[in-house]
């Protein structure tokens, strides 16, 4: 190793992963098929996923120009320059002849959540709250940008952890669904999931 080798990347690094998980396995090869034929918005969808690190990808159409917006991102809600250009250079193959796209790399909104959860008797509540946390991240992982937060979504999260255990989950934080700007992704972190 030569201590003197240096590297300087000009783009934020996003969509590093080890490996894809089912889920979006299934997604992925589900969506091939139902592809086939190019120029609809599913396709273009897809077809925007084939870019390297993409993994949530979103549409709109301006309905008196018929210019399209496409908006990318990591998992994460992360993107770059150079994703959006690895796009942009598979998207011929996907849209239709005449169509206008527009790629656009999708902005990061991180979302505050503070929960009360109900508990069964003699329930480890540390080791509960922690996997609830880790449920809610990964529910919310699962938006594309422009997605709506529903709260049923963090609600589900939060009980799909152990039904058995987990009777309840108040959110008193987001106050109602989020709506994010057409071209935000709406991500937390565990640090920003509390409960009270």
């Amino acid at each position: 190793f030569d201590p003197t080798i240096t590297v300087n990347n000009d783009d934020l690094f996003v969509g590093g992963e080890n490996a894809e998980d089912d889920p979006d396995l299934r997604d992925r090869t589900r969506g091939f098929f139902l592809t086939q034929a190019r120029g609809t918005e599913e396709a273009i969808i897809f077809g925007a996923k084939t870019g390297p690190s993409v993994k949530r990808a979103s549409l709109l159409v301006d309905e008196d120009t018929g210019v399209g917006t496409l908006f990318v991102s990591d998992r994460q809600g992360n993107s770059n320059a150079a994703m959006v250009t690895a796009v942009e250079n598979v998207l011929p193959e996907w849209k239709s002849f005449d169509s206008i796209i527009n790629v656009v790399g999708a902005t990061l909104a991180l979302q505050a959540i503070d929960i009360s959860l109900t508990l069964t008797i003699g329930t480890d509540q540390a080791a509960i709250i922690d996997l609830v946390r880790q449920s809610i991240v990964s529910a919310l992982n699962t938006l594309n940008p422009g997605d709506i937060l529903y709260l049923d979504l963090i609600r589900s999260a939060a009980k799909d952890v152990d039904r058995q255990r987990v009777l309840q989950c108040v959110i008193n934080t987001p106050a109602a669904n989020v709506a994010p700007g057409t071209n935000q992704v709406i991500r937390t972190t565990i640090d920003l999931i509390t409960t009270s």
